[in-house]
């Protein structure tokens, strides 16, 4: 069992995404979103975090899956769209460097 705790940054044409992501075995375990960015409605970035968690790492799983929320949820993130949320995950998952 590996167990990598891991940081990414991407910037969106309307704000930053932050991830602080907990990898293990290839399967996200836990995931916090953060960043300057707007969602409405707001409570929902809890409920898009819950989405990730079981999900394998890689690009094509994690961006069908925040799609799905997004039409599932109703989601508007003016600026931002989920290949941001996906390229924010995907950095943090392939580096070591910190935000």
């Amino acid at each position: 069992m590996i167990v990598n705790l891991l940081e990414g940054c991407h910037k969106a044409s309307k704000g930053l995404i932050r991830v602080s992501v907990e990898v293990e075995d290839d399967i996200i375990k836990e995931i916090i979103i953060s960043g300057d960015f707007f969602m409405h409605p707001e409570d929902k970035l809890w409920d898009l975090e819950r989405s990730l968690v079981g999900v394998k790492v890689g690009r094509t799983t994690v961006l069908s899956v925040i799609q799905r929320f997004y039409k599932e949820n109703g989601v508007s993130t003016p600026g931002v769209e989920p290949e941001d949320f996906t390229e924010a995950i995907m950095k943090a998952v392939g580096s070591s460097v910190k935000c």
